[in-house]
């Protein structure tokens, strides 16, 4: 099996080869040769939406081939912006809408203006040259194997993990009130750092460890101070105050040793080789993403930067690799096992001799702790995520098909990060699905199950998602479903400025927080 990322690199080795002829009197610069000269019949791009970003090396290698017919594949065309649309259409040389000032004239600048005339003009585009066809539609041509999806609440029990997420989910709701009696508006110019703040406590739901132990240390001190002013959860903090908190709680989550698993521009997971982090204020962005926000301050905190104030995720990541195992290691060694886990290795013994089963999660540092819990339990296992080559990958797939499942060249469970694993490999020889821990839309946890249950699967698909019971994970898988039911109808036609909006009402009820009266005028 061959990655997007593999395509692209070979592509751009055949593509660019330099002059080794290099004139030494004149000193000229070795030239670049485009040799793409070779018309393929046919050129099929499975997962099409990766090129989504027209300014990627994916997208304008992919450009280059000529081929008689294009064929985009693709579950989710519109990711996030009407762009994504376009980088297709460009692809497969739709014209004019393929023209990228034609497609901001016609499309893009109408919605962004709240136009109807542009959402108009790109349905009827679709309608011609995209065809639709989901799983109801085949499902009477294709015989599929059953999949049942268990909701498994799960309960904090007195401890460590309880009182993070109770110190993080309350100094975190109390921010919000105060930002948002200063107004609607005022909330929503802090709608990042919220986003972030929610992160971090949906991290904690899943285990205490993922937040380091001094800004565990910092949230509860923050905690202790809001209690000692009354406050305690309510309103009567002044807005300057609860931005002011605002702004100590997003330093508290900003850990060196584990870093979002989410950019703040585009909400979407990070792939470790697109990621950025900006020196000064750590705080890590798609690099594409951060490319085109012309602002030389970050996103999040307007601190400034340079170009050079840029560092790789991955390379910050390997400078800090040996300090970062030590720091916090030994108060880690002696936490708990979250309850998530241990439902998770309870659910384990339900499986019958022959089933393997396949874990998913969008944190990479999750993993690292379900790994160790797997080792104690004496469960054997591999694992595929954004840090491994194409080959590391292959070889853990290869060992986690086979039918044996009793040594760890055979392993009965596999460790899958979420951006690695949702789309693009077939998982069937598992058949038990652990989900654990939702995301924003019910679309990548589709996109995981359906790693699973395809066709090749011969054993009945159970899928089990474990939510911690009363947290905002509950009320998340509530936000799924309202946002699926409004997808198929009136949320396509929403403009900017009501998503927006919506995302806001969407935080409200993560909080569960009503009308908040304004007391700051």
């Amino acid at each position: 099996m061959t990655s997007y990322h593999t395509i692209a690199a070979d592509l751009k080795k055949f593509a660019e080869f330099e002059d080794s002829n290099e004139d030494s009197q004149n000193k000229k610069p070795k030239t670049k040769t485009f040799i793409f000269e070779l018309e393929f019949h046919r050129i099929i791009l499975d997962e099409a939406h990766i090129i989504r970003n027209s300014n990627t090396g994916f997208f304008q290698a992919m450009s280059k081939l000529q081929s008689k017919y294009k064929i985009c594949l693709t579950g989710t065309p519109f990711v996030n912006r009407p762009e994504d649309i376009h980088s297709l259409l460009a692809f497969l040389n739709v014209q004019p809408l393929g023209n990228k000032t034609v497609f901001n004239k016609a499309v893009t600048e109408p919605i962004r203006s709240k136009r109807e005339v542009g959402l108009r003009r790109i349905r009827a585009t679709m309608a011609h040259v995209a065809l639709r066809r989901s799983k109801a539609k085949v499902e009477s041509t294709i015989e599929l194997v059953g999949k049942t999806v268990q909701k498994r609440l799960v309960s904090f029990l007195e401890g460590t993990h309880k009182t993070v997420h109770d110190v993080l989910y309350q100094t975190s709701r109390t921010a919000f009130l105060g930002l948002l009696s200063r107004g609607d508006d005022f909330a929503l110019s802090k709608m990042m750092a919220l986003i972030e703040l929610v992160l971090r406590v949906r991290q904690s739901c899943c285990h205490a460890a993922l937040v380091p132990i001094e800004r565990r240390e910092r949230a509860m001190q923050l905690f202790d101070d809001i209690k000692q002013k009354g406050t305690d959860g309510g309103i009567e903090m002044d807005p300057e105050e609860a931005e002011e908190l605002l702004s100590k709680l997003r330093g508290t989550f900003e850990a060196p040793e584990d870093q979002l698993e989410q950019c703040a521009i585009c909400l979407e997971g990070l792939d470790v080789d697109a990621a950025v982090i900006l020196r000064n204020c750590k705080h890590i962005f798609c690099e594409p993403c951060l490319n085109q926000v012309r602002s030389q301050c970050c996103p999040l905190c307007r601190l400034s930067y340079t170009p050079d104030d840029m560092i790789k995720k991955k390379t910050a990541e390997k400078a800090a690799e040996k300090d970062g195992k030590k720091k916090g290691k030994s108060e880690n060694a002696k936490m708990e096992r979250s309850p998530k886990i241990q439902a998770m290795l309870d659910a384990m013994e339900e499986m019958a001799p022959d089933e393997k089963g396949v874990i998913f999660c969008q944190w990479t540092s999750n993993l690292n702790r379900i790994e160790l819990e797997l080792q104690k339990e004496g469960h054997t296992y591999t694992r595929i995520d954004g840090t491994m080559s194409t080959q590391e990958r292959v070889d853990a797939m290869e060992a986690f098909d086979t039918e044996r499942c009793d040594s760890m060249r055979t392993p009965r469970f596999i460790l899958c990060s979420l951006h690695a694993c949702g789309t693009g490999i077939n998982l069937t020889r598992g058949n038990v699905v652990f989900l654990m821990s939702p995301w924003w839309n019910n679309a990548a946890e589709n996109q995981a199950m359906d790693r699973v249950h395809r066709i090749g699967q011969k054993r009945p698909v159970r899928v089990m998602r474990f939510l911690m019971k009363d947290t905002l994970e509950e009320r998340m898988v509530s936000l799924q479903d309202a946002k699926a039911a409004l997808g198929k109808g009136s949320l396509e036609k929403l403009s900017p400025d009501e998503k927006r909006k919506a995302r806001l009402t969407a935080m409200k009820d993560l909080f569960e927080i009503e009308d908040v009266p304004q007391i700051w005028h």
